[in-house]
């Protein structure tokens, strides 16, 4: 399955970085702050490491979506967000919250990793208008 992964390679731009750790796999932040001059608008998170990169290569890994599930759910279980998810839940949904909030950020990631090529790397820019991610190849 083709995923999105970080990556040092195409950190070509002076205020790229990668925090992250080479391949795992990336997500989008949830939060994103008002400072133009942290990087949280321009950078996804690595599952493991909880640290960011700018540049963003698709791999194609031996991976299955409740692979990728389960791994985003331990991501929000460590990262202390699952607790916020449940606190905030509404008490008559019989829906995990963080197995609903799992899903929604990796499914827009797979479906933009499934239309590109293995090795295409690109980055990502938060559009705070149109409250959306955008994606562009990095050159």
């Amino acid at each position: 399955m083709k995923v999105l992964t970080a990556t040092a390679s195409g950190a070509t731009r002076h205020d790229d970085f990668c925090h992250a750790v080479e391949g795992e796999i990336v997500l989008p932040s949830w939060v994103v702050c008002d400072s133009r001059t942290c990087g949280c608008d321009r950078a996804f998170g690595g599952l493991n490491s909880h640290r960011a990169t700018t540049t963003i290569m698709v791999r194609d890994l031996e991976l299955t979506v409740e692979d990728l599930t389960t791994a985003t759910f331990g991501y929000l279980e460590s990262a202390g967000w699952a607790e916020l998810l449940r606190a905030d839940a509404d008490a008559g949904d019989s829906t995990d919250p963080v197995a609903a909030y799992a899903l929604e950020l990796l499914v827009p990631t797979l479906v933009l990793a499934a239309q590109l090529d293995p090795g295409t790397i690109i980055r990502v820019a938060y559009n705070r208008r149109a409250d959306a991610w955008e994606y562009a190849l990095a050159s």
